[in-house]
């Protein structure tokens, strides 16, 4: 008899235990650092999206083309961006006047910005305008950039496609007119040219 009771006693489950679990309210620190804690977060997520933005920003602005600063761009640089050779300005302060039969009718050429490099003095009337070597397209090879002084006038003459130049006009009254002593096919010429002279007092010199 005590051996069946002794072999009901151990195969008897035992009676699970009751666990109770009791919340704690927050106190009034931990409340403020769990705000803390999620502001940081915030912060944190609203500074990488700025960063991404002005990441994507900066590659727009790398790849952007050229033609946006075509007004820092000097009157040689638009010229070879025309493939239109050699260029330069012409117009001389305050009384410019500088315009497209400066340019001759054989030759590209463009309105000068005040901007550009190479504009010089500002104008009080009229305007400059920039001429180039020749159309676009040029079948020759195009020179190297030339600084002022130091391009004859027959090498840019060679350059866009007229043959042999030669710089018309004596200072000081020089009086040369492209249509009546070159048949339009010439431009104004200046001290961009090294065989340019002495200086015009009333008039101006042709290439």
């Amino acid at each position: 008899g005590q051996t069946e009771r002794a072999k009901g006693r151990t195969q008897r489950a035992p009676r699970p235990r009751r666990t109770f679990s009791r919340c704690w309210p927050m106190s009034p620190r931990a409340r403020v650092a769990a705000a803390c804690t999620a502001a940081l977060v915030v912060v944190t997520v609203c500074a990488l999206v700025a960063l991404r933005d002005a990441a994507s920003a900066q590659t727009g602005l790398a790849t952007a083309p050229a033609a946006v600063e075509a007004s820092a761009a000097s009157c040689d640089d638009r010229c070879r961006v025309s493939n239109a050779g050699n260029g330069y300005i012409v117009g001389t302060a305050p009384l410019c006047n500088g315009g497209t039969y400066d340019c001759g009718n054989g030759n590209l050429y463009y309105a000068a910005d005040p901007s550009q490099p190479d504009y010089g003095h500002q104008c009080h009337s009229g305007g400059k305008v920039c001429c180039c070597a020749s159309v676009t397209d040029m079948s020759t090879p195009t020179l190297p950039p030339a600084p002022v002084g130091s391009l004859r006038c027959a090498d840019f003459c060679a350059e866009g496609g007229f043959g042999y130049g030669m710089v018309i006009g004596t200072a000081p009254l020089c009086g040369a007119e492209c249509y009546n002593d070159c048949d339009g096919m010439c431009s104004t010429a200046t001290d961009f040219f090294s065989d340019h002279g002495h200086s015009c007092s009333t008039g101006a010199k042709r290439c």
